[in-house]
């Protein structure tokens, strides 16, 4: 018995230096990057926002990382490049996918829907924000600078099955259960968050301390994501559809507000075309919010879906940005049912 235990912490011991090594070794040979980073022109990091929700003005910064290295500006009011003047057209809201990280500012969605089309185009993107910073944000142009668009482009990025970082839906919740309802049965969301927050953590940890974990999800990031992200339990994905309800209620009495259309494109992560989930994703939602008449991009990524992405990163590459600003220039739009009598 003593030989055995002997015999399995030296195999124990012999891994982890193996592992070690390992990490080491590749540090050397290829170095990568745990993240994208913004630095400014004296290569120095730079943050992105003043607050949550509220993009630094006039900056000039690269976003550099294994796999990318982009240079993004933001205007004098605030938003990503290019500038789309004092009165633009079409206004883009959305997440990270909208803002285009990991692509230039003439590489974005937005940018290249405007090229050659009628109108200017404003891209309020907002990175690691669900649905209400982004609602946020474009009320706060509206009133603000007196913006009066024509069309509103949202690009939500949603998945109903899996549950991960950047995706609206969990975003949605997080940003409820922190801002919205603060005084909420704590021990019920620990109860509920906590081993998705565990197991995030540990991947972030890894991520961040290891080399060779670096290069794995390098090497292997769409197959990593398409079997490591959890599922969405039930009573997270209700609370998730019903807190983006409310946000998507505020966003169509804007439409009414102001006046503008409102035309709806439904994004989806790697992991949900690799997995064939995203048909789930769109029938859920069109049945939860059929007023807003979504549109759907998983046709434009086929047949090689991963091809489109980052794999490290997950983020579109611009042939991805290419696809959908193409789409929405050439197809006949679906604007949102707004119902909006008595709102004006």
């Amino acid at each position: 018995m003593k030989n055995l235990i002997l015999r399995l912490t030296l195999a124990l011991l012999s891994l982890i230096f193996s592992l070690v090594a390992a990490d080491l070794l590749t540090g050397i040979v290829m170095p990568i990057s745990p993240g994208a980073r913004l630095l400014n022109q004296a290569g120095q990091e730079e943050t992105l926002f003043s607050e949550p929700g509220v993009i630094r003005p006039n900056l000039q910064l690269r976003q550099v990382s294994s796999e990318f290295d982009a240079m993004v500006s933001t205007t004098q009011l605030g938003y990503r490049g290019p500038d789309a003047g004092l009165k633009p057209e079409t206004v883009f809201i959305g997440d990270s996918f909208t803002f285009g990280t990991g692509l230039s500012d003439q590489q974005t969605i937005s940018a290249i829907y405007c090229d050659g089309h009628p109108g200017s185009c404003a891209n309020l993107g907002l990175p690691g924000s669900g649905t209400a910073l982004q609602v946020g944000a474009l009320r706060r142009f509206l009133d603000q600078h007196g913006w009066r668009p024509r069309e509103v482009i949202f690009l939500p990025m949603m998945m109903t099955a899996r549950l991960f970082a950047g995706n609206d839906l969990e975003d949605n919740v997080n940003y409820a259960r922190e801002h919205l309802h603060p005084k909420a049965n704590v021990r019920e969301v620990e109860q509920q968050a906590g081993p998705i927050c565990s197991w995030n953590t540990v991947q972030h940890w890894l991520i961040a301390h290891s080399n060779l974990m670096r290069l794995i999800k390098f090497r292997f990031g769409p197959l990593l994501r398409s079997k490591m992200s959890r599922d969405f339990a039930g009573a997270r994905l209700e609370e998730a559809l019903s807190e983006t309800a409310i946000q998507l209620e505020k966003l169509r009495h804007l439409a009414c507000q102001y006046g503008f259309n409102l035309r709806v494109l439904l994004l989806h992560p790697m992991q949900a075309l690799i997995n064939k989930q995203d048909g789930p994703t769109l029938m859920t939602l069109r049945e939860r919010f059929g007023w807003l008449e979504i549109e759907d991009s998983a046709q434009l990524f086929t047949p090689d879906p991963a091809s489109f992405y980052y794999s490290f990163d997950g983020h579109f590459k611009p042939a991805a940005s290419a696809a959908i600003a193409g789409y929405l220039k050439t197809q006949t739009p679906k604007y949102a049912s707004l119902s909006c009598q008595g709102e004006h």
